[in-house]
């Protein structure tokens, strides 16, 4: 895709609101950003003595940032209010204290002074939540977010102080991975933080499903969501059952369908995880008779699994990682027989992989589907190569399996015809055992 040219300048001197600041190097610009922040850390009396009442008692620079992390979460909310030079210098802590508010700036100035009163430093960190790499020259409209970071013994903690729900540690999807600048007395330093490997970035689907003769299919299912998936599942987690169940409803290629039973068991810990649990009833298997065609994998869409976007130079992007892994043990109704099997599916690039496998034993089908993403701008030249992946992705999450119900007459009423095509695909098949 072409684009046309742009030219982008900008002074390397400048004056703010009787702040005068230099952009012409990161260091010089941290440094005028340090200077917004002087003195506006101070706490008054009772917000110290509220301080060392939670971390006396504490003796690591973890435990007392995370006490102290929880405390904010409690006491104070997001509210972004920026006017005039409002739009890069934090308001004071004691501020926060008397409103219970603040911006991203405010509450992580805030933060900063509560952990200074215990004694554990931290750094003021301004974060672009648009573009993970910041190569471009220093700028003032480089960055749009304000984090903290806490050097502790093994490694550093890097706190979003702007949004409570999320668990103490954990770096979210718009900060992972990303260029930021550590604004310290000496002037600002760029830093990378961490970002978590594609394999940790997990949802996956465990299900043990019965399927009768008429294609109906009722069992328990269990969606685990981690790391980015976790962030995604958030708002089911305060979902009454009714809502939550038609939510999930959403995402399953069957009909008829009914979910109960819901259970949700959350991890809140640096690596947090919500589990989904609940009882399903839909119609799994698409009734021809003598025939059921069952869909190999009804829990996911693979048009919903990767998201790209082509750059002007022609390269084009992955731009999440992701790993799924599913898991189904299907149980087939009494005196039916599977007439063939699917091929293993198995391929590695560098942008992924794919695995699928499907077997049958004592009349119960297993299906094993892994699908691993790894984010990142690839060249033009993949391209074709990542078409035909993403092609096996969905012959392997759509395809279907001929279940033959024995002694099953073909006379009698036939299912309405919705207008899709109920036919398996017409890919190589293997006998089943």
């Amino acid at each position: 895709m072409w684009a046309p040219p742009t030219v982008q300048a900008q002074p390397a001197d400048f004056v703010c609101e009787g702040y005068e600041g230099q952009q012409d190097t990161w260091e010089h610009f941290g440094q005028w950003l340090y200077r917004l922040t002087e003195g506006r850390d101070r706490l008054t009396a009772d917000e110290a003595a509220t301080v060392h009442r939670l971390t006396d008692g504490l003796s690591t620079p973890e435990e007392k940032a995370h006490a102290l992390y929880d405390y904010l979460a409690e006491h104070t909310r997001y509210v972004s209010i920026q006017l005039g030079i409002g739009g890069w210098q934090p308001m004071t802590a004691e501020q926060v204290c008397r409103t219970k508010f603040g911006d991203c700036k405010a509450l992580t100035n805030y933060l900063k002074a509560l952990l200074a009163e215990a004694g554990v430093p931290s750094v003021y960190t301004v974060i672009s939540t648009r573009k993970a790499r910041i190569d471009d020259y220093p700028g003032i409209g480089l960055m749009d977010h304000v984090v903290l970071g806490v050097p502790c013994p093994t490694d550093t903690l890097w706190l979003e102080c702007t949004a409570a729900r999320l668990p103490f540690g954990y770096r979210h999807r718009l900060i992972a991975g990303h260029d930021a600048l550590l604004v310290t007395p000496e002037g600002g330093r760029m830093v990378r933080l961490p970002d978590y490997d594609a394999e940790q970035q997990e949802q996956s689907v465990r299900a043990r499903l019965h399927v009768g003769s008429d294609g109906m299919a009722s069992g328990r299912v269990s969606l685990h969501n981690r790391l980015r998936f976790y962030e995604e599942a958030l708002p089911l987690k305060d979902l009454k059952p009714t809502e939550l169940a038609h939510r999930l409803t959403e995402g399953l290629a069957c009909t008829l369908v009914r979910i109960d039973s819901v259970s949700r068991t959350e991890d809140d810990s640096p690596l947090p995880s919500l589990t989904i649990g609940y009882r399903l009833s839909a119609r799994y298997a698409r009734p021809v008779p003598p025939r059921l065609f069952l869909t190999l994998n009804p829990f996911r869409r693979a048009d919903r699994l990767s998201r790209t976007r082509t750059l002007p130079d022609g390269s084009w992007e992955l731009t999440e990682s992701a790993s799924y892994s599913d898991t189904l043990d299907v149980v087939l109704p009494a005196g039916s027989r599977c007439e063939a099997l699917p091929p293993e599916v198995s391929g590695s690039h560098a942008f992924g992989s794919l695995s699928s496998v499907v077997s049958l034993s004592d009349g119960r089908l297993r299906i094993r589907q892994r699908l691993l993403l790894r984010k990142g701008v690839y060249p033009a030249s993949e391209r074709a190569a990542w078409e035909a992946f993403v092609r096996r992705i969905k012959e392997a999450y759509a395809g279907r399996i001929a279940i033959l119900i024995e002694n099953q007459s073909t006379t009698g009423p036939q299912p309405a015809h919705s207008g899709k095509t109920d036919l398996p695909d017409r890919a190589e098949r293997q006998p089943a055992p």
